[in-house]
């Protein structure tokens, strides 16, 4: 059948040591189809976010990354800063993205408080050490979703898509 392809087998053998068989094909002219992947399109949306982050690096990545979808956004850097943002601001915030883990007030405690000021908030929840016994008692607390770290921007576009749209 090699020769069927215009091709060879050469073989060298040693009394004692084995075989090698090599196999000579030639190039085929003909291209073989490019696999399609199925892309994920980014969500685009319009809406104020706040953007919860310690490191003040992911927190600029993050805005740039809301602001090209479509959205304004207001950073903080800690729990008590966002506390203060959000009441100040909340009438103009459609959602609330928080790290779950953070020096002095965790994610967990800055939920309670916001819930506090409004019941109705859509929080969506970050953490880099994924879906963990205290990220779910937080969900169970009312918090809107899950997401992650490190995420992609077509995953958070989708994210934050979902949870500003829920009712």
């Amino acid at each position: 059948t090699i020769r069927n392809h215009n091709g060879m087998i050469t073989v060298q053998s040693e009394k004692e040591k084995g075989a090698i068989f090599d196999i000579f094909l030639p190039v085929s002219a003909h291209r073989l189809p490019e696999e399609e992947q199925p892309r994920e399109r980014m969500a685009i949306g319009k809406g104020s976010i706040l953007f919860v982050e310690d490191e003040k690096w992911i927190c600029d990545i993050g805005k740039q990354m809301l602001e090209a979808m479509g959205y304004s956004c207001l950073t903080a850097q800690n729990g008590r800063s966002a506390l203060e943002i959000y009441e100040e601001k909340r009438h103009q915030i459609d959602m609330v993205i928080l790290n779950m883990v953070m020096p002095g007030m965790s994610g967990g405690e800055t939920f309670g408080r916001l819930i506090k000021v409004n019941p109705k908030i859509k929080v969506l929840l970050s953490s880099g050490y994924g879906m963990t016994e205290e990220a779910d008692e937080i969900l169970q607390r009312g918090c809107s979703a899950f997401i992650q770290k490190p995420f992609s921007m077509n995953e958070l576009s989708q994210k934050v898509s979902d949870v500003i749209n829920l009712n």
